[in-house]
């Protein structure tokens, strides 16, 4: 029944016609608008950056030519065997302004560490495409140079792996926190083989946080799902100093002894810019099923003494002032404070370390 500006009660019939109307209308506009965007034309390329399939943020002015891009990818590898051997290669590729991506070696991508340039590893987070995943790096790549031209140059790597959509919410969850243990074992063995030099910093989101303590315990000397790394080399690994954005793992898994316990040993440094108000982050629990379970991007790093391992400069900062309830890869990266302090992890020089 409708209620008229008389007061005056209609029958259901007019009350069905009306919603048959405005069903119309809505599918009218809905053609229209497909039209319109047929008629349009694809969105504008750019070719100007790595993420060339979209127009924004990339531009020309945003490339520095002093910097390197490299895209590694572990889609298509299946687990690696037993031990310590891999079941596959990663992708390399690197780009060039004028060609667009282009195949490389993991021997041209070492060779290229032997240069004065920082390198930085982003690792994205779930349900991912791999066409996205360069878009995605790109733009934190921008956030991290936020306009600094004075800033060093860089060897900036996006690490893309498979964590496309699987049917199911929570399957799809359980079967990306299982990979990342796999994608963990492949990014350190690409870090193992990095000769000692310039800073190294990795940078992750969600899941992609998880990826990148998996391979710091690992590199340290740990066991992650039965993998570890050779013995040999162990002293000269790489030290990265670490970001880890809205971290999707184990609040106590930092802990010596836990599943991730000898990462922090392995870090010159460790930033964690974590979500009180993160909404998916809160319900982590139901990804284990251990009702006792909490996420480290929601809680927050446990107290120093427990992380054990030597001085490390430890920082956290919780962004829910910044960005509100939201587990939000575009809110993140979109805040100036929070990849302002990603920036000066990256591209400043190490600071003293210092307890939380």
């Amino acid at each position: 029944m409708i209620r008229t500006a008389n007061a005056t009660l209609v029958g259901p019939c007019l009350a069905s016609v009306t919603r048959r109307r405005r069903h119309c209308l809505l599918v009218l506009l809905a053609v229209a608008g497909q039209l319109l965007l047929a008629l349009a034309g694809p969105a504008p390329v750019m070719a100007g950056g790595p993420c060339a399939t979209i127009a924004a943020p990339c531009a020309l002015s945003t490339w520095r030519p002093q910097d390197e891009v490299w895209l590694i990818s572990t889609r298509g590898l299946g687990l690696p065997r037993a031990g310590c051997c891999l079941s596959g290669t990663p992708r390399f590729q690197r780009w060039d302004p004028r060609r667009g991506w282009q195949p490389a070696g993991a021997a041209e991508f070492h060779a290229a560490g032997a240069s004065p340039r920082i390198t930085c590893f982003y690792v994205h987070g779930n349900q991912i495409q791999a066409g996205r995943a360069p878009a995605r790096g790109w733009r934190v790549y921008l956030a991290i140079l936020g306009g600094r031209a004075e800033a060093p140059p860089l060897r900036y790597v996006i690490w893309s792996w498979p964590s496309d959509r699987a049917s199911g919410p929570l399957r799809d969850a359980r079967i990306k926190a299982a990979r990342t243990d796999v994608d963990g074992f492949y990014l350190a063995s690409v870090l193992a083989e990095m000769p000692p030099g310039p800073p190294v910093s990795l940078i992750g989101f969600s899941f992609g946080s998880r990826v990148i303590t998996g391979a710091s315990h690992l590199l340290g000397g740990g066991v992650l799902a039965g993998r570890a790394l050779p013995r040999a080399g162990a002293e000269d690994r790489v030290r990265p100093r670490t970001v880890l954005l809205a971290a999707a793992l184990e609040t106590g898994w930092l802990q010596p002894g836990h599943c991730h316990g000898q990462a922090v040993a392995q870090m010159e440094s460790l930033l964690l810019l974590y979500n009180s108000c993160d909404p998916l982050l809160r319900r982590y629990r139901f990804l284990t099923g251990d009702r006792r379970s909490t996420a480290l991007g929601f809680t927050g790093l446990p107290p120093l003494g427990r992380l054990g391992g030597p001085p490390t400069n430890f920082r956290q900062r919780d962004l829910a002032p910044l960005i509100g309830r939201v587990h939000d890869w575009n809110a993140t990266v979109g805040s100036r404070a929070a990849m302002a302090d990603v920036s000066r992890v990256v591209l400043d020089p190490p600071a003293p370390p210092a307890g939380l």
